[in-house]
């Protein structure tokens, strides 16, 4: 059905803002003087409606802003008196499930279930809102097309990173001569779906059957998965298109309407026979609690961590289930939005453009948006216009005795705005010294939300499975196909982490995971097609990536300066926390590198494959594919044959394909970080190798002026334990010339028992929420190193600031063989007196021991602090694994030593066990896991490892990195080291929602 738009639609956003801003605000006091009231017009409206108001007498007046009649809405006859005469006939048996109907299909009928249908809406709505029913049919909440174009080009179906596609095909009908803004298109094209000719082994063909099985749901064509008369659903139910946003439902989609006549038992009825003029937030929630869950950040919930126990008791869960899950409702991880704390709705701040469109169609979301912080808030240079990017006025906001005022539109509370010309002028009642010393020029091209999103909902490895041995319904056909595809399963959950890039609109923002999937796929003989294969965009980049957002989670405290200046994992260069194990695991030892095959599922049949003699090897790394995570070289280091490349394209068949003899003498650690090799060289010092040919090494650069045990990379800093000299920093932006930043330092003050450093890891620790305030300071950010020596157990060092290093304290004691530190979530016990938590762990070999600490505040470790213990034997190197066998991720940990390899699961830290012992290794002295970073963006010299789906969004130039982490530390944020620790996540109060 195609609506031509009359020449009254050149009226443009604005107009039709104004318009709909003259209408008067629905509210409803509930008194029994205005109960009697409606009584008494409902039954005046009985004349009017004749026999619809004899049956449905009590019914609320759905438009209170005009008079309408039932007809004029729903169609049929008022004039008959008997049901089946008088209701319109269905001539087309709805199909009871969620597949979202044909344009054309039975429209009489549709409009009489729900007129604001956008498939009658033209007839309804439209005599009297004709611009606005236009507007919505071709806004992004009806094409969704930014969404479906993401997950396109991301997993390579598309090289187009904007691709004209949607629900319907549909046209821009409005006059040619009428100018076009920005980004506007003239068309778009109903998606399509998967092709049987398609190249099997990749993850496109694929993945081109999963949007219209599984993503066709959250827009104004349907009403989602709560279709009417299925129970269960709370949270879902909802109306379509004009009716999803301006009709209310309760969240177990029963009415509570006093027509007696509805249905109050079957699920999927408005709440009331009641429009408001501007929704609720609980009304855009019904949709946005997917892909960014931003209706979630915005009021303070997230998507329970996979695996985590649900049960309305357990702390830090919220009491009532939505969506089919117990969300997380934790102020100490994650607090609502500070606008929606104060009382606001998403409408207070969205605009009409922003939500129903200006009739223009559109490829992307940030075309669309125009309400911006700046239109309330205004700048530090300069106040508030009270327009948005677009021009648009906001007639609901006013500039009165110097101050800005904001009437809600739902509630018609008044807010004041804050203006962030007066936080920054000294004199002003709302001056602020720190925020004045941060708003300075060269933050201007910083989204404001950068500094005050206070976390990030991040989900990393999103999986999806596809078996062609079953059918599915196709939401768009109707027809089921072979191929049943499963969606969301997640891997890796983290709300600290932050990460930041540029926007579409050349500024600064935060990122977040999107769309990008890794996949699965079963032919339907059974055979594996695919084994969590990573998507590849046209461009050959990664499509395991993330995209930038404006987070919703403000705060009106902003994040600690050294967020974003004293860590590169901030710009994408990758932390130890989200590594996605793959097939092998690589050990070097006594007799040469092995070859371990690693059984994801059954990891107790995980078992040697291959071997390479190679005389003392001593250390190893792994040269990775940069979309695959597949290791393409192995690089092992030998006294005996110095460094020796091994090509390991074909992992059971390992070749030799260069060797740069003496090139080390007492090699204990490798670091491959893009074409550069750190080897910590013992006694030797530290050596940098170029291996950008492989199989032709050169060494580049050499300190020999001190000893060198272990390295560790972050950005262009470079972290050395240094044997009796404790810890050595160099900065390496150009790898062959390192800087020393920090030549020494002294452990233990004034105690001459030397402290031998062997082995280091380093984390960066991001600022929590202050769980009692929220405005209040947020916990201290720092860059945490963790140092394993030779006979003094662990120390751990504040190196935020990598000159001036601050020794925080000693842990457990005895010799540290090796070491890591990472993050991980403890996942909390069925019956909800264990919380599920997000804590900062050091793993430890220990003598015989493998030693877990918590180190999540590493100011208060003590005896309590060591969660677990378990015997391993005489180990003498260990990483982590993180292995995702679906649904679940374990974490393990890889020990290599006298008894060969171990894999500890150590994914209840406080219970680790043995999983599995290989054989045939030999003694190994090192091991390296193949893997996949899934926050590592760009390579070590600042080139892209994954694509962005949005034209004009990238990340940060090696230049502006080093310029970001190069600011003095004079003007920078440093709060007290005395600073009152914040409570760890699920301690909070008692829920209160």
């Amino acid at each position: 059905m195609t609506v031509r738009p009359s020449s009254k639609l050149r009226a443009g956003c604005l107009g039709a803002a104004l318009v709909i801003a003259a209408l008067p605000l629905l509210t409803r006091a509930g008194s029994a003087a205005e109960d009697a009231a409606e009584d008494a017009a409902a039954a005046a409206a009985a004349d009017a409606n004749g026999s619809c108001g004899v049956c449905h007498g009590g019914l609320e007046d759905m438009h209170p802003f005009a008079s309408v009649t039932c007809v004029q809405c729903h169609g049929g006859d008022a004039s008959e008196t008997v049901m089946e005469s008088a209701h319109v006939k269905a001539r087309s048996r709805l199909p009871g499930d969620e597949r979202v109907l044909g344009l054309s299909f039975d429209p009489a009928r549709l409009r009489f279930l729900d007129p604001g249908n956008l498939r009658v809406a033209a007839e309804s709505c439209g005599p009297c809102h004709e611009r606005a029913v236009y507007d919505v049919r071709h806004s992004l909440h009806a094409t969704t097309s930014g969404h479906l174009g993401d997950g396109l080009y991301e997993n390579g179906v598309v090289s187009d990173r904007h691709p004209p596609v949607s629900i319907f095909n549909v046209r821009d009908e409005l006059p040619d001569d009428l100018a076009r803004p920005p980004g506007a298109v003239r068309f778009l094209k109903q998606i399509r779906g998967y092709s049987a000719g398609g190249d099997a082994t990749r993850v496109a063909t694929h993945f081109a059957d999963l949007p219209r099985k599984t993503c066709m749901q959250c827009h104004l064509w349907s009403r989602g998965r709560a279709v009417r008369g299925r129970a269960g659903m709370d949270g879902d139910y909802r109306g379509e298109g004009c009716s999803a946003c301006h009709v209310p439902y309760a969240d177990d989609g029963l009415s509570l309407s006093r027509d007696r006549n509805i249905d109050h038992y079957e699920p999927g009825h408005p709440k009331e026979h009641r429009m408001v003029r501007f929704p609720q937030t609980s009304a855009c929630t019904r949709c946005h609690y997917g892909d960014a869950s931003i209706g979630l950040s915005f009021r303070g919930l997230a998507q329970p961590v996979p695996g985590m126990p649900q049960t309305p008791d357990a702390p830090g869960l919220h009491r009532k289930r939505l969506n089919g899950v117990y969300y997380i409702d934790d102020p100490a991880a994650t607090p609502g939005d500070v606008h929606h704390q104060r009382g606001m709705h998403c409408v207070d701040c969205h605009t009409r453009c922003d939500t129903m469109g200006d009739g223009f169609l559109y490829e992307r979301m940030e075309d669309v948006v125009e309400i911006t912080c700046e239109s309330c808030h205004g700048s530090s240079s300069e106040y508030a216009t009270l327009t948005t990017r677009k021009g648009s006025k906001l007639p609901h906001l006013e500039r009165r005795d110097g101050s800005v005022f904001l009437t809600s539109r739902v509630t018609g509370k008044e807010h004041r705005v804050k203006q962030a010309r007066d936080i920054v002028r000294p004199g002003s009642a709302d001056f602020n010294a720190r925020a004045a010393q941060a708003m300075t020029g060269d933050h201007e091209n910083l989204e404001c939300y950068a500094c005050h999103s206070g976390w990030n909902p991040n989900f990393f490895g999103f999986h999806f499975d596809r078996n062609e041995a079953f059918r599915q319904l196709d939401l768009l056909s109707g027809n089921r196909t072979p191929g049943r595809v499963t969606t969301q399963e997640k891997v890796f959950s983290t709300f600290k982490n932050f990460y930041l890039g540029w926007n579409s609109h050349g500024r600064v923002a935060p990122y977040m995971v999107g769309f990008s999937s890794m996949a699965t796929v079963h032919a339907a003989d059974g055979e594996l097609l695919l084994d969590q294969a990573l998507p590849e965009t046209r461009n050959g980049l990664s499509g395991m990536t993330m995209i930038h957002h404006q987070t919703h989670t403000s705060t009106a405290r902003a994040r600690r300066c050294v967020e974003c200046h004293r860590t590169a994992a901030t710009y994408g260069r990758g932390s130890v926390n989200v590594r996605l194990a793959r097939d092998f695991v690589v050990t070097a030892g006594e007799t040469g590198v092995r070859v371990v095959s690693l059984d994801r599922k059954n990891p107790a049949n995980s078992a040697l494959i291959a071997a390479t003699g190679i005389a003392a090897a001593r250390a190893i790394a792994l040269v990775p594919d940069r979309t695959s995570g597949h290791a393409r070289y192995v690089i092992a280091a030998s006294p005996e044959e110095g460094l020796v490349t091994i090509s390991s394209a074909a992992p059971g068949f390992p070749r030799v394909v260069g060797r740069l003899a003496g090139a080390v003498a007492d090699p204990e650690r490798l670091l491959v970080a893009g074409d550069a090799l750190y080897v910590a060289d013992g006694e030797g010092g530290l050596r940098v190798f170029d291996i950008s040919r492989p199989g032709k090494l050169r060494q580049i650069a050499h300190r020999s002026e001190i000893e060198a045990h272990d390295v560790h990379l972050d950005g262009p800093t470079l972290f050395v334990a240094a044997g009796a000299a404790g810890l050595a920093v160099f900065d390496v932006r150009d790898p062959a010339a390192p800087r020393p930043l920090l030549a020494a330092l002294d452990l233990n003050g004034s105690d001459t028992a030397t402290v031998d450093v062997r082995r280091l890891s380093v984390l960066f620790q991001y600022s929590r929420p202050n769980a009692d305030d929220l405005e209040g300071r947020r916990s201290r950010p720092r860059r945490l190193a963790a140092l394993g020596t030779m006979r003094r157990g662990i120390w751990l060092v504040d190196v935020t600031e990598p000159g001036a290093p601050i020794v925080l304290m000693q842990a457990i004691s005895g010799r540290v063989q090796d070491i890591e530190i990472a993050t991980l979530y403890e996942l909390g016990s069925e019956g909800g007196a264990i919380p599920t938590q997000e804590r900062d762990l050091v793993f430890a070999l220990n003598g015989a021991q493998l030693a877990i600490l918590d180190v999540t505040d590493p100011t208060a470790v003590t005896a309590a602090t060591v969660k677990g213990n378990v015997g391993v034997g005489d180990m003498r190197s260990l990483r982590l694994a993180r292995v995702y066998t679906p649904p679940f991720l374990t974490t393990f940990v890889v020990t290599a030593g006298a008894g060969g390899v171990r894999l500890v699961n150590v994914s209840r830290p406080a219970e680790p066990t043995i999983a599995a012992t290989v054989a045939g290794t030999g003694l190994a002295f090192d091991v390296a896991v193949e893997e996949f970073p899934l926050d590592r963006t760009v390579d070590a010299a600042g080139e892209p490892i994954m694509d962005i789906s949005h034209e004009g969004a990238r990340w940060l130039s090696q230049d502006e990195l080093l310029r970001v982490l190069g600011m003095p530390l004079l003007t920078l944020d440093t709060a007290p080291s005395g600073e009152a620790p914040q409570k760890p996540p699920g301690k909070e109060k008692e829920n209160r929602r």
